[in-house]
């Protein structure tokens, strides 16, 4: 990947100073509930001296608030979602921190000069109800990023209404991902990137074009921050989806996915790679540098791979005398993208292309061939024996 155009390694270095300082330590658990997200952005709002503005625009199918948080005056307006789907709540954090910033360094040069030039307005959880339930899907059981054409959903009617009023020049779509792998390696994707389709021949329009020059310089500072773990995202067009619909529309608009990285279990260093591709995005918009970044970056990126389980455990002996065999186990835990118990095997045989955010040698386990049912519980721990 090529050195990403406007921003120096001292910015990067800059930005990850930055999150250190306003992180929301309130965020560090995994899951973010309305319980958790509402105190503390209007803490943040209420101590920003009017910097961060903070205002009920909505609810959600069950009664729920849905906030939108807004900083700047300037004329470039930016539009920010996360947490349309509830059990995924990494940028949430991400976008909270982006918050406290602004409200912590109101008064230095770069964050005024930032905020006189942009109007940066957030929804930082677009799906409460999901989000206190953990799952996916509205309270109506409606995929919400499903939801851009029929507008069933009193959330998908907030979040085109907003963007009609707020008419963005830039949006960002803002996710987790499946656990994935880059292209067809063993690395497990960090952060992927996708600049939507807003046609089933996947043609670019100027929006698309505009969010492709975004993406690109994106991806050069994901690969900075996670070398060899940034990836695309699958462009197929889907109408019904935000990203595509309001590409189509005109409004250029990032997916931003938030993965996995090993070790990294509450996701806190994919929580900080999020806020400083945010804080250097939004400072190449400001600067008005976007057309100059170019596409090669993105268009570079192995689009994400499926050779990824959760754990798999290496050469475990099946049966036992002249029938005993050894395979590789491949464990799911993850139910969309949140954790679930308990586990569940999901693939048997020969894994060696395949990675696994832990990988356990079984070269002393033995199992009993009726333990191993596929997509059913598999509870390694108490199953197995030495």
């Amino acid at each position: 990947m090529k050195t990403p155009r406007g921003t120096s390694t001292t910015d990067i270095g800059g930005f990850r100073s930055a999150f250190e300082k306003c992180r929301v330590p309130e965020f560090s658990p995994r899951h973010i509930t309305p319980a958790i997200l509402h105190p503390v952005i209007e803490r943040i709002a209420s101590g920003s001296g009017g910097v961060v503005r903070l205002e009920r625009g909505g609810n959600s199918f069950g009664g729920m608030p849905i906030f939108t948080a807004a900083a700047g005056s300037g004329p470039t307006r930016i539009l920010l979602w996360t947490q349309m789907h509830g059990d995924e709540s990494t940028a949430t954090r991400a976008v909270g921190d982006l918050l406290s910033h602004f409200a912590a360094t109101a008064g230095s040069d770069p964050t005024r000069d930032l905020l006189s030039k942009l109007t940066v307005t957030a929804v930082p959880m677009l799906n409460p109800d999901g989000a206190l339930k953990c799952m996916r899907r509205t309270a109506q059981g409606i995929d919400l990023n499903r939801d851009a054409i029929a507008l069933r959903t009193p959330e998908a009617r907030f979040l085109t209404d907003l963007c009609r009023r707020v008419s963005p020049h830039y949006c960002f779509n803002l996710h987790d991902q499946e656990l994935s792998t880059v292209g067809d390696s063993a690395e497990i994707t960090a952060v992927s990137l996708l600049a939507p389709a807003c046609h089933p021949d996947r043609s670019d329009n100027a929006a698309r074009r505009s969010a492709r020059n975004l993406a690109s310089f994106m991806a050069g500072i994901a690969t900075a921050l996670a070398p060899g773990k940034v990836a695309r995202y699958d462009d197929a067009h889907e109408p019904r989806a935000f990203g595509d619909t309001f590409q189509g529309a005109g409004y250029p608009t990032v997916l931003l996915e938030s993965g996995h990285i090993r070790g990294d279990v509450d996701k806190e260093e994919v929580r900080k790679i999020n806020f400083v591709m945010l804080s250097a995005a939004l400072t190449m918009i400001a600067g008005g540098n976007v057309a100059g970044a170019g596409t090669g970056n993105y268009d570079r990126l192995p689009v994400n791979g499926k050779r990824a389980y959760d754990t798999i455990i290496r050469e475990v002996t099946v049966g036992s005398g002249s029938d005993a065999y050894r395979t590789d186990l491949g464990i799911s835990r993850q139910v969309d993208t949140h954790p679930e118990e308990p586990p569940r095997l999901v693939d048997a045989g020969d894994l060696r292309l395949f990675a696994a955010l832990e990988e356990i040698d079984g070269s002393r386990i033995s199992v009993e061939p009726a333990d191993l049912v596929l997509n059913a519980p598999f509870e390694y721990s108490r199953l197995m024996r030495p």
